[in-house]
Parts: C-alpha cells; sequence; structure tokens
C-alpha cells in the first residue's frame, strides 16, 4: 500500500502544478510527502527481503473520481488522508498477524507511528483550508492563501 500511496502523492505533487491549478507550496508539499512514503515503503520491502519474504505485486486500484477537472486542493488533500488512512488500517492488520515476531511488531509500530503524525498532519492542513474556504468567496482565493500559508 506504501508504494501506491507515494504514486497517488507524487501524481497530486505535479497536479498542483498545471494551468488550472498552480499551487507550488501544496506542490513541493506532496513532493516531500511522497518521498517519505517512497522510503518507508523501501525500507519496509528491504527489511522484509532481509528475512526472505517473498513478494507479489498487484495493480494499483483507479480512483472513482469521474470528473477529474474538478481536483483541487481539497480534493487533494481528502483524497491523500483516506488513503493514509487505508495504509495505516493495513499496517494494524499486520501488526495484528505479526504480534509474535517482536521486530516485525517494532518496524510495524514505527511505520504506524509514521502514519498517524502523516494523518495528523493532513488533518491539519484540510481543516485550514476548509477555515479559509469558509470566509472566502472564492474557491481560488482560498486555495491559494493556503497554499501561500504552506
Amino acid at each position: 500500500p506504501e508504494t501506491a500511496v507515494f504514486v497517488f502523492l507524487h501524481g497530486y505533487a505535479s497536479l498542483c502544478h498545471t494551468e488550472t491549478l498552480c499551487l507550488l507550496n501544496l506542490q513541493t508539499f506532496f513532493q516531500e510527502f511522497s518521498v517519505k512514503r517512497r522510503d518507508q515503503a523501501k525500507s519496509l520491502i528491504d527489511y522484509l527481503a532481509k528475512r526472505g519474504a517473498n513478494f507479489q505485486t498487484s495493480n494499483i486500484k483507479e480512483t472513482n473520481i469521474k470528473d477529474s477537472h474538478k481536483f483541487n486542493a481539497t480534493t487533494c488533500l481528502q483524497l491523500s488522508l483516506k488513503m493514509e488512512q487505508e495504509v495505516a488500517f493495513e499496517l494494524f492488520n499486520l501488526r495484528a498477524a505479526s504480534k509474535l515476531d517482536v521486530d516485525f511488531s517494532k518496524v510495524l509500530n514505527d511505520l504506524i507511528s509514521e502514519q498517524t503524525a502523516s494523518q495528523f498532519k493532513l488533518q491539519q492542513h484540510l481543516h485550514s483550508l476548509q477555515l479559509m474556504a469558509a470566509h472566502a468567496k472564492d474557491q481560488g482565493l482560498s486555495e491559494f492563501l493556503f497554499d501561500q500559508s504552506l
């Protein structure tokens, strides 16, 4: 799941710098966030490979957003938060299944701690953006002001 999140976050970073959505600070946020996710996925894969794990790959599921032209900062943050929650859920399931493996549980606890911090940061940003949107008459203006506050 971490690898899929990296791909989507990297995509959101690209999306934040287009002709219809130019939020450079949010782009930087998503770029840095995607690098963290990539590094987490790599460290987990490296750890499992050292322990002789067999890996299976799967396709990344397509998001069910029908109106891609309606992508905005709020949508990107909401979808990122949802993905982070799904990853945390999977990590909790892994931890429950491997409770007898102390070393692996420690690795998973570290990842869960990072996931929790990431979710908190995304929720803070989403809340700030929603507050700005509530006070601004124009969504574009609120997104611009939010981007400037990052």
